[in-house]
């Protein structure tokens, strides 16, 4: 398939890779600039022309930060360029296209313990630069952290939409609580936060935490768990400060978790030293 805008910018393309409710991602080839990119393309959803125009505006203003945030990480996809075709109602952008394997297909394998809060520390610190712009990711998950053919780890995938709190927004065992439907929570500050304590149980127990099985809230009034199946019930070898800071990350409560990025990362060096220094490396060691 091809997409030509202008008379001068034209896509080909095949499949898409990753399909939301509200997006569709593809990987490209930039026939103009010889190169291959990653094509977003948004629905701009609206129930009339005024909503339409907003939900635009809404989603290009999350194109201006991630632009602004590009100039202050190199560890996100640079933005190249985009177009809206106001009669779809399909908003386009152009990304840089990162070419190689997922923390998902590293978790595949068996990665030692160190390694993997090194690389947590990593996204964390993209995040920090990304929430002193009051931007959040929304959609962290394995499949959606990529290390190049150098090792560099990018963080990809950006939720560039206009969905509706509570209803599109996250993926299933990764997304916070405060973005069920219905919650009564509006803040996003933490969301991605949670996300990390759940990729960090997986990686320390080899599951996935899953709501009603591993944790859930009965009355949303109290604002906690109700019943929360901590990592070291199921692997007792799990570092004591490590399960404690996967506890706090997944705190029903924003509040309850790290008040801010700088302090989970410096906890997660520490916990990092510490196994080094004991010579503890393995995953379930």
């Amino acid at each position: 398939m091809e997409l030509r805008f202008e008379e001068k910018h034209c896509y080909r393309f095949d499949e898409a890779s990753h399909i939301t409710p509200n997006s569709e991602l593809y990987k490209a080839l930039d026939i103009t600039w010889g190169r291959t990119v990653a094509l977003k393309k948004i629905i701009v959803k609206g129930n009339n022309p005024r909503e339409q125009e907003m939900n635009y505006k809404k989603a290009m203003q999350e194109v201006k930060t991630m632009i602004q945030i590009s100039e202050l990480t190199s560890k996100i996809p640079n933005i190249y360029s985009s177009f809206y075709d106001s009669k779809e109602s399909q908003l386009y952008i152009v990304m840089q296209w990162i070419n190689g394997e997922t923390l998902a297909d590293k978790m595949s394998r068996n990665v030692p313990t160190t390694v993997f809060l090194r690389w947590m520390q990593e996204l964390s610190r993209i995040l920090d630069t990304m929430s002193k712009r009051h931007f959040q990711h929304k959609d962290i998950k394995p499949e959606n952290i990529i290390f190049n053919e150098n090792e560099d780890l990018y963080l990809i995938d950006f939720n560039i939409s206009v969905s509706v709190p509570n209803q599109m927004e996250g993926t299933m065992y990764y997304k916070a609580p405060e973005m069920d439907f219905g919650s009564m929570t509006v803040s996003r500050d933490k969301v991605d936060m949670f996300a990390i304590g759940v990729m960090l149980y997986q990686h320390t127990t080899g599951k996935i935490p899953m709501r009603m099985m591993d944790y859930e809230c009965y009355d949303t009034t109290i604002a906690r768990w109700d019943m929360f199946c901590e990592p070291k019930t199921i692997n007792s070898n799990i570092d004591d400060k490590l399960n404690k800071v996967i506890v706090k990350l997944m705190a029903y409560n924003p509040k309850d978790r790290f008040s801010s990025y700088k302090e989970l990362i410096n906890e997660l060096s520490a916990i990092e030293r510490g196994m080094r220094n004991a010579g503890r490396n393995d995953k379930k060691s």
